[in-house]
């Protein structure tokens, strides 16, 4: 699909497929400063694509924990991708970036791009994968998924997956469950990627607190759908840390007193498609603040406290011959 010029090309792009979340720094920094350095010098070039596709491949560790220098040579590449080609026009009906963006489920778009040792399959006025609008439309669900609500022209794509999942959550926090509502909650609290990013780990927080009110409610009386999302909260604390923050009290997202729509809010942060969304709902509200790590802190210790009490007291009703399992 992709032209690989030269054999030092092609060990690049075998380098480029070894990078993860899991990478080391001095493994992957300068293999990304590398990438970006190429792509950066001719964003709109013949080669610019190759570039770009490396840069999607790395994503991965770029959205965990790379370094300072790496994560910001690696958006000015993509932001100049796509102030360069980001208004381009085609006649393609479709294009591999909205296909990607509809199976998003974990914010995963390295997994998404181009098998960059496949051959071309056309020219590149014919290739969907390589043209403008495609790359540009990668380089921009890539740059929010590194760092969200660093660039617009998003479309308003939810990944289907999402759709289902926020359909079944809302109809316990509605109080006209699908199925078993003990069972969504527990499956909720555990669908969380060991790596998330930063997108997907504000919108599990946001999902899971506004679910705790239908768990501390004595609706639930099975101690392990609360174990399973205090486990969840639990897991998530560490990513946290313990750092404030610049933000006033004020400053930080107000939630409403509507969970299902408090959990519509925690889904759509997980994906490019649902990020779009929310800034479309009001395009000045400085959405990034969502992510704010002691913020998302709060509402952490929040829930585990009331989850907690609510453990406790179930606990104590069951021991006095009260509802459980």
């Amino acid at each position: 699909m992709i032209d690989i010029p030269d054999t030092r090309t092609e060990q690049l792009i075998e380098a480029w497929g070894s990078v993860s979340a899991s990478s080391e720094r001095a493994e992957a920094d300068p293999l990304v400063l590398d990438c970006a350095r190429r792509l950066l010098a001719d964003p709109a070039g013949e080669q610019a694509h190759l570039w770009l596709f490396g840069l999607v491949e790395m994503a991965g560790y770029l959205a965990w924990r790379p370094g300072e220098e790496a994560e910001r040579s690696a958006l000015d590449a993509l932001l100049a991708v796509d102030r360069v080609v980001g208004e381009s026009s085609c006649a393609h009906e479709s294009h591999p970036f909205e296909e990607a963006m509809a199976g998003l489920e974990e914010d995963e778009v390295w997994l998404a791009g181009p098998d960059l040792k496949a051959p071309t399959a056309g020219g590149r006025e014919d290739d969907p994968w390589l043209c403008p609008v495609n790359v540009a439309g990668f380089a921009r669900i890539t740059a929010d998924v590194i760092a969200p609500f660093t660039v617009g022209g998003i479309p308003e794509l939810i990944p289907e997956a999402h759709e289902r999942a926020l359909s079944d959550l809302s109809s316990v926090l509605d109080d006209y469950p699908y199925g078993d509502p003990g069972d969504e909650l527990s499956f909720q609290a555990g669908n969380l990627p060991v790596r998330p990013t930063k997108g997907y780990l504000a919108g599990y927080v946001v999902a899971q607190h506004a679910s705790q009110w239908y768990a501390t409610s004595e609706r639930i009386t099975e101690r392990s759908v609360l174990d399973d999302m205090i486990a969840g909260l639990a897991r998530v604390r560490p990513h946290l840390g313990e750092d404030p923050c610049a933000h006033t009290a004020d400053e930080h997202p107000e939630l409403d007193g509507d969970p299902s729509g408090n959990a519509t809010t925690g889904y759509h942060l997980r994906s490019p498609g649902g990020r779009a969304e929310l800034r479309s709902w009001d395009e000045d509200e400085p959405l990034e603040r969502w992510l704010c790590p002691a913020f998302l802190r709060g509402l952490v210790d929040e829930a585990l406290l009331n989850l907690g009490h609510a453990r406790d007291a179930l606990a104590r009703a069951q021991e006095d011959g009260g509802p459980g399992e």
